[in-house]
């Protein structure tokens, strides 16, 4: 054992002995290179050591050879150490060697952040900011755009003026082209709104004007402040997703599928408020189809709501019932909008109640009895106006004709409508050369009242009337009484009436042998038109009407109404069902900014931005006041209905019309002609049927 063991310290001896031997033979290891100058000019001043960065930097471009790179990272680095050492003519001579060396410089932000810090120096904090807010153009590259924004808004938090600060944001928003840009000045926005105080977010959103606070940066700031609120317990959940919602709506694009994925967050945690709309209907009586129509199509708009994952409650009151005010004023406050045809009396009601201020009311009414459209109620439903511009802008455009006449019963209706088509003449340079009015009631008179319109000889109904007595005559004298009634000074007919009387009304025209007037209707006409006979479409080849509703409509929110409507085994929809489907649905995507007791310019405002929705009726659109337009199809009676107005053959078949006309009176002239020299012991205008003569 003690000859091993001695054997063992011999060999580690030897082992370690080679160990040592070998290490001595290795070449001794380099010594790292000093740092150049550069290196260490660099390393002073990422310390903050502003002095003994300038110090090397100098001394670097004195005793060194350096490259052009690297004279430019030495000028760039001694402009920034002299600015901080508070030597601005160092560091303006320095900005001047980097631009010689770079002529691009300018367009850097490393170069303007010493220029803008340059003037911050010499000339004060006003000229510093109105030289970054002067870099803010979009003919400079985006990275020098934003930085120049972020340390503009940075200068005016520092500074406490948090307008500036999001007027700046808001330039920078404008000038953002990319997702990404858009990205990096929302983030700038959410990174500074903690360091503005709550009360001044609220005062800046107060003093925002409408259309700014529904703009970036105040979309954000909105969204933040209804958060806060409600994290303080300010606010219950309802009025937070009612708020943060109302932002969705208002926010652009990227900004909006942004905040939807925190606010399907907020909901997964919180729950989704249910929304209410409620429906003034008349359930029985003399309107009651009219209201189980709108029914129809409102539950169908709300069964594909629920489907699409938006559920909603929907209330319908039906305003025979006594106490249908006391109901629509008990309402949750989660119903915020209101709609339905509501009649002169109950919107009376309403008013007189003060509900008009406590819900956001759309009246299917082509006007307002009482209040002002867009403060008090909003208008969804075609208006006077709609219908007769409609008209008029296929009778100039189409048709070229400018002067026209109006034939109207004595009623309310008739006379507001005959009113507004005389003004919408005068608004398009045409004439009104014909106004007259007739007794609804009386059909009698309709004759009398046509003959009168049209100036016709007093007795030429009578002499019509001889010669279907005395066939001979008539086969004589028929001709020329195509002669006997003037060329009317109007070349087409407004008969504000419903279609039951217009009906009557219109042959009574060709009877005075007028059989290329146009004749012009209102919309309720194309709700009254189901079928007319071959023998009577001869009347109404020039016939015209305005209406919300085409049946043959092809649009997809038709089409998939009436699927919906196929499936539950019900009619097809008309224009009551429509209506119904496009308000709940409307009503739907405006619920968030009708709350009740809210400012009607903000809903003014929301419908005047709201571009985009698919209607199943005629479209309808508002002004910034609230007012309403809608762009009304123009449609023509036929066999089986309506159809929707080719202007290519309705201008062939006018001058169709009107070439049968001048044939027609070319060739009684010449039959008159002969009848002039048969008869020429007698005047022409004494030519009678041979039973009255003497």
């Amino acid at each position: 054992m003690k000859r091993y063991h001695f054997a063992s310290l011999c060999f580690l001896a030897a082992f370690t002995a080679a160990i040592l031997f070998l290490a001595s033979c290795q070449p001794p290891s380099p010594k790292k290179p000093e740092p150049s100058l550069m290196q260490r000019a660099a390393t002073a001043q990422e310390r903050g050591d502003f002095e003994q960065a300038r110090n090397l930097y100098i001394q670097a471009l004195q005793e060194e050879d350096l490259s052009r790179k690297l004279q430019i990272r030495a000028w760039k680095g001694l402009a920034r150490s002299a600015l901080q050492n508070k030597e601005p003519e160092l560091a303006r001579n320095s900005l001047k060697q980097w631009r010689l060396l770079a002529p691009q410089a300018p367009e850097t932000w490393a170069w303007q952040k010493v220029r803008s810090g340059l003037i911050r120096t010499e000339r004060g904090e006003e000229a510093y900011a109105s030289y970054l807010f002067d870099l803010l153009d979009p003919g400079r590259g985006w990275s020098l755009v934003f930085q120049a924004g972020r340390a503009l808004t940075g200068f005016h938090i520092e500074t406490g003026e948090y307008q500036k600060a999001l007027e700046t944001l808001s330039r920078l928003e404008e000038l953002a082209e990319t997702e990404e840009q858009f990205r990096r000045v929302e983030d700038l926005l959410q990174g500074i709104i903690p360091d503005i105080p709550q009360q001044e977010r609220a005062q800046a959103l107060e003093a925002a004007a409408p259309e700014e606070a529904a703009a970036f940066p105040y979309t954000l700031l909105r969204w933040n402040q209804a958060l806060d609120r409600f994290q303080k317990g300010e606010t219950d959940w309802n009025e937070a997703w009612n708020a943060l919602t109302e932002v969705l709506t208002d926010a652009d694009p990227f900004l909006r599928s942004r905040l939807k994925k925190k606010l399907r967050k907020l909901e997964e945690e919180h729950g989704r408020p249910v929304q209410g709309i409620a429906l003034l209907l008349p359930l029985s009586g003399g309107y009651g189809d009219i209201g189980w129509k709108i029914v129809r199509g409102a539950d169908a708009a709300q069964w594909r709501l629920t489907r699409e994952g938006r559920p909603l409650r929907l209330r319908i009151i039906n305003t025979q019932e006594s106490e249908w005010l006391d109901r629509l004023e008990k309402l949750p406050p989660s119903y915020s909008v209101v709609g339905g045809p509501i009649r002169s009396r109950s919107w009376e009601k309403i008013h007189q109640a003060g509900l008009h201020k406590e819900f956001a009311f759309f009246t299917f009414r082509s006007s307002l009895n009482r209040g002002t459209e867009g403060e008090d109620a909003y208008r969804f439903f075609p208006g006077r106006k709609d219908q007769v511009n409609a008209l008029l802008q296929v009778c100039r455009e189409t048709l070229d004709l400018s002067s026209y006449g109006a034939l109207y019963p004595k009623s309310s209706f008739g006379r507001s409508m005959s009113r507004a088509f005389w003004n919408a003449t005068v608004e398009r340079d045409a004439e009104l050369k014909g106004l007259d009015y007739y007794n609804p009631q009386q059909i009698v008179s309709y004759e009398d009242k046509v003959s009168d319109f049209l100036r016709a000889p007093e007795d030429f109904a009578e002499k019509e009337r001889q010669q279907a007595r005395n066939s001979t005559a008539a086969a004589r004298n028929a001709t020329r009484n195509a002669t006997l009634v003037p060329e009317p000074d109007f070349k087409a007919v407004f008969i504000p009436d419903s279609f039951s009387r217009a009906r009557i009304l219109i042959p009574e025209f060709f009877y005075f042998n007028q059989p290329d007037l146009v004749f012009l209707g209102p919309a309720m006409w194309g709700q009254e038109i189901k079928r007319i006979s071959g023998l009577d479409m001869r009347y109404f080849r020039l016939t015209l009407l305005a209406s919300p509703w085409w049946p043959d409509n092809s649009g997809r929110q038709q089409e998939l109404l009436r699927r919906a409507l196929e499936r539950s085994v019900q009619e097809p929809p008309d224009f009551w069902v429509g209506l119904g489907h496009d308000f709940v649905r409307f009503a739907a995507e405006l619920d968030p900014v009708a709350r009740g007791g809210g400012d009607k310019q903000d809903l003014s405002r929301k419908l005047s931005s709201m571009n985009n929705f698919e209607w199943t009726l005629a479209p309808i659109s508002w002004n910034k006041q609230g007012k309403a337009r809608q762009d009304l199809f123009v449609l023509r009676p036929a066999s089986d209905g309506v159809k929707r107005v080719r202007p290519e053959k309705l201008r062939t078949r006018l001058e169709k019309a009107r070439e049968a006309k001048r044939k027609r009176l070319h060739a009684l002239g010449a039959k008159n002609a002969t009848t002039g020299e048969a008869n020429r012991t007698l005047p022409s205008s004494e030519v009678l049927p041979q039973g009255e003569r003497n």
